[in-house]
């Protein structure tokens, strides 16, 4: 995480880094485990039920799937589909930062393979940066040519419009975007074509201006290419033969099988004379039928992807991907990929495991000291009862839920303060207390 400033916030580097953005950037700094991560994920949901809804973003299933993540237990679910998530592709989608680790020259950012059913992330640069992207200055242009662009289309979308001089102007600005990459009708916007779109591009517009506006407060000389881009997070039953909607090229259908947004956007930055360089990575690869929607709810989440935040998704994340399904022998060579041929489940679980088995034998300790206790020591047993009497069974399916995580170090504080009166006790306790808020803590 050498991307990150100390102390973790927004820099000239990564400008939008808070809320819980900037939670997961504190756990992964602090080496958190998969199963540590996950007490941000009811904070997400709630984050994300503020969200601005749209005809095509209500983020309810979203919300619904992060407020529940740690009581999943069928295999399959968004915890297993969550501990498939190579470490850094889970780095670079929360901070925003997948172009620019895909160019790395050296421990460069490598996903899953692209030859099967999965999710992927979409970062942009700009070509001879070396995977950063725009600075302030630059981002302030395209606000500005987005602006013209809306006008543009605005005009052309309302027959009663009485045009002007510079309402003809932003008219052909909108027929030399939208032929910047592929073709278009002279008078019809390729980009922003209905009343739905119109409103979405003010998202759009929105978040741009809040980019800027980061970026300038970050970097005042407007000079700093930052490293991380909008996102865009899509899904496919076969990743490689749908992300080739998204390579940039002057053919008649070039980005026609894109995401709008993320085409309009590539289209104003060629009309200002950049280049800009487009870099997928896959995150997620599926192995069993009905798992492609939750990957692509719990990516998009944890990308901060859709034009309501900062990022290109136009609808909600989740729809029906699924069907038909892929045939029982396919779907064998996916399983046999993810828990065979890679290993990143595997890491993720064992680590995700030692978490759980400190917290078990916390709770051992607890029934040891309450034995010799005068009475304070079993009123914080009491207090973090409702941390660890599922531990157990949540070493079995590798769930826990944040308000477990939270009740428990509740109860390790209470637990301290009665652990000092109890001189003979003392240094075997404080330690194990001491190891295990090391490992599950991630600070506010």
């Amino acid at each position: 995480m050498d991307k990150l400033p100390s102390p973790i916030g927004p820099s000239a580097l990564i400008p939008l880094l808070s809320g819980c953005r900037a939670q997961f950037a504190k756990g992964l700094a602090g080496n958190a485990s998969p199963w540590a991560l996950t007490s941000v994920f009811p904070r997400l949901a709630r984050e994300l039920n503020l969200v601005p809804k749209m005809k095509n973003i209500k983020l309810g299933d979203t919300v619904l799937l992060l407020s529940s993540i740690g009581g999943f237990s069928a295999p399959g679910d968004p915890w297993d589909l969550f501990h498939t998530i190579p470490r850094r592709v889970l780095e670079s989608l929360v901070l925003g930062t997948v172009a620019f680790d895909c160019s790395r020259a050296q421990n460069r950012l490598k996903g899953l393979l692209e030859d099967g059913p999965g999710v992927y992330v979409l970062g942009l640069a700009i070509s001879g940066r070396n995977g950063q992207f725009l600075n302030a200055i630059e981002m302030n242009a395209l606000v500005h040519n987005l602006e013209l662009y809306m006008h543009g289309c605005e005009v052309l979308l309302d027959p009663l419009h009485v045009i002007t001089a510079a309402d003809r102007s932003a008219i052909d600005f909108v027929f030399r975007v939208d032929t910047a990459y592929g073709d278009a009708t002279p008078g019809v916007p390729r980009f922003i074509c209905d009343e739905e779109n119109q409103k979405a591009a003010k998202y759009l517009l929105s978040s741009f201006c809040a980019r800027r506006d980061a970026m300038q407060t970050a970097d005042p000389t407007g000079t700093v290419y930052t490293i991380q881009s909008p996102q865009y997070v899509g899904c496919g039953k076969d990743v490689g033969k749908r992300i080739g909607a998204y390579k940039l090229g002057h053919q008649k259908t070039a980005l026609d099988g894109a995401n709008k947004f993320f085409a309009l956007t590539v289209s104003l930055l060629h009309r200002q004379r950049l280049k800009p360089e487009v870099h997928i990575v896959t995150a997620i690869r599926t192995w069993k039928p009905g798992q492609l929607s939750k990957a692509e709810i719990l990516v998009a989440a944890l990308a901060g992807s859709y034009v309501t935040q900062d990022g290109f998704n136009l609808r909600d994340a989740g729809g029906n991907h699924d069907g038909p399904d892929v045939s029982p022998r396919s779907w064998f060579r996916h399983e046999e990929y993810i828990f065979g041929a890679v290993d990143h489940f595997a890491k993720n679980v064992e680590w995700s495991s030692r978490d759980l088995k400190k917290l078990a034998e916390l709770e051992k300790h607890i029934e040891v000291l309450a034995a010799a206790d005068d009475g304070t020591l079993e009123q914080a047993k009491d207090r973090c009862e409702a941390g660890v009497d599922s531990v157990n069974a949540k070493l079995e399916q590798l769930a826990q839920h944040a308000d477990d995580v939270e009740a428990a170090q509740m109860g390790q504080a209470e637990m301290v303060a009665a652990l000092q009166r109890q001189e003979d006790m003392l240094v075997a306790a404080l330690d194990l207390i001491g190891e295990l808020r090391d490992v599950v803590t991630i600070d506010e």
